[in-house]
């Protein structure tokens, strides 16, 4: 390898004993509207930190996928280097070009060997995999709320990326990250014994914004500015910690008109359709029609047709994007 690298702990960067003084502004920004008055925002922010040093003080974060933060973070990557360096990891060698030959990133070719998955996938998009599956690998519960929990962002960020490759195609690789991250927050406070989510909603689950509110009576935040704040921290490329941050408040898709706001639409579709399959609940033409009318489906013109139109690819896509985060 011709680039020397040094592995660096993402984690080290956060600054634990006062984070609002380094990262006041993100964390400003994303916090939700409404806040608690009986849990100052300085306060959440330093029980925010804590929770991330006693997740990741359990199990460290994989070196290869260090690695490859640091060598794409760098102005001048090599191609050659940063194969050699993944396919040192076999598990993620495979993920990345199983993710490359996807029905809906697959074009008249298809990628035989890594290089070519590197070339077609983008190193933006091989650092953001690189992370996510060292993230969902890292903080993996094989039987519990763990696996739950990851099978929902897998679940997720497959039904975002076939859309987007349909109806959205320059978001396509963001929206894809985006589902993969978006309950990393859920991660850091499950590996940290802060949330019990099997019973944080009682003997009905709680999800979107219901848990969101849960989780900030409770801690004193939720785990979406959790989960966004500490991948800024790492560097992923904006608007993805952004999206991460804000998407379950409900207007966000709407105060931004840029790809911002329409990233955070595709996010909250995408969650809603992935929790609606796990349910079993019927998918039909009046589902679909009811779910055109909510807000985030209207911000990105989503209609009862096309989801009629895309519904067995979705569910293609699904299982194949389960089966790549399980091997």
């Amino acid at each position: 390898m011709n680039t020397a690298f040094v592995p660096r702990d993402p984690l080290v960067r956060l600054d634990t004993q006062s984070p609002l003084r380094a990262e006041g502004t993100f964390i400003d920004e994303m916090w939700p509207a409404e806040e608690d008055p009986a849990c100052p925002r300085e306060q959440a922010a330093k029980g925010m930190a804590g929770t991330v040093a006693m997740a990741t003080g359990l199990r460290p974060f994989p070196e290869v996928a260090n690695a490859v933060l640091t060598v794409t973070s760098r102005p001048d990557v090599d191609l050659e280097d940063l194969c050699m360096l993944i396919e040192s990891d076999p598990a993620l060698a495979t993920k990345m070009l199983r993710l490359a030959n996807s029905a809906h990133l697959r074009r008249r070719t298809e990628c035989r060997n890594l290089r070519q998955a590197v070339q077609r996938l983008g190193f933006k998009m091989v650092r953001g995999l690189a992370l996510s599956v060292a993230t969902l690998e890292t903080y993996s519960d094989p039987f519990g709320e763990g696996r739950r929990i990851r099978e929902h962002c897998a679940g997720t960020a497959a039904i975002a990326r076939v859309l987007t490759a349909a109806l959205d195609r320059k978001v396509m690789h963001e929206a894809f990250l985006c589902g993969l991250l978006h309950d990393f927050g859920k991660l850091l406070l499950h590996q940290a014994g802060e949330i019990n989510y099997a019973t944080i909603g009682g003997p009905k689950m709680a999800r979107g914004e219901d848990l969101a509110q849960r989780e900030r009576e409770r801690i004193g935040y939720d785990h979406a500015v959790l989960g966004g704040w500490v991948l800024h921290q790492w560097d992923i490329p904006e608007p993805v910690p952004r999206v991460v941050a804000q998407h379950h408040q409900q207007e966000a898709c709407f105060l931004d008109q840029g790809p911002l706001g329409r990233l955070t639409a595709w996010l909250q579709v995408a969650d809603e359709l992935d929790h609606h399959i796990v349910s079993g609940a019927v998918a039909d033409e009046h589902y679909f029609e009811w779910y055109a009318k909510k807000r985030p489906f209207v911000r990105v013109g989503l209609t009862a047709k096309d989801l009629m139109k895309y519904w067995g690819g979705i569910l293609a896509e699904r299982e194949h994007t389960l089966q790549v985060f399980s091997s």
